[in-house]
């Protein structure tokens, strides 16, 4: 009985996450235009920037959105490391770009300004997990 209830609390946190997972999708196209409003407000771009930044983020949303479908399909850790591997270089290749256009200063803003979001996203993440781990410990307690 203990069992059950603690395979059940743990079934019903996954689905929560997971229900909160599918509503934040948003499509190729969403993402990209999103991108490239936070760029033009975060570093005032002007109208030829804005319009060859924006070429960029919908190039390379569409280029990882396949990516991504197929390292979900994949059913070997290797195919799905190569899908992480390829989306690392497509990474590379989407901030050579964005060099291009930018200026040193509008590239070191953004840059500095991912690495936030990189950091946040990571404490988040840690969170969760102490938070799913509390979780878990307080319905095994409570079945002892």
């Amino acid at each position: 009985m203990k069992k059950i209830s603690v395979v059940i609390t743990a079934v019903l946190l996954l689905i929560g996450y997971t229900a909160n997972a599918h509503q934040k999708t948003q499509n190729a196209q969403d993402r990209a235009e999103k991108l490239t409003k936070e760029m033009v407000k975060s570093l005032n771009l002007n109208a030829s920037q804005e319009e060859k930044v924006a070429a960029i983020n919908l190039k390379y949303a569409q280029k990882n959105e396949e990516l991504l479908s197929k390292g979900k399909d994949a059913d070997k850790k290797s195919e799905k490391r190569e899908a992480l591997k390829a989306a690392k270089e497509l990474n590379e290749e989407k901030q050579k770009e964005l060099k291009s256009v930018l200026t040193d200063e509008q590239y070191q803003q953004w840059t500095s300004k991912k690495d936030e979001k990189k950091n946040e996203l990571k404490g988040k993440r840690k969170e969760f997990k102490n938070k799913e781990k509390a979780e878990i410990s307080k319905v095994k307690k409570a079945n002892e």
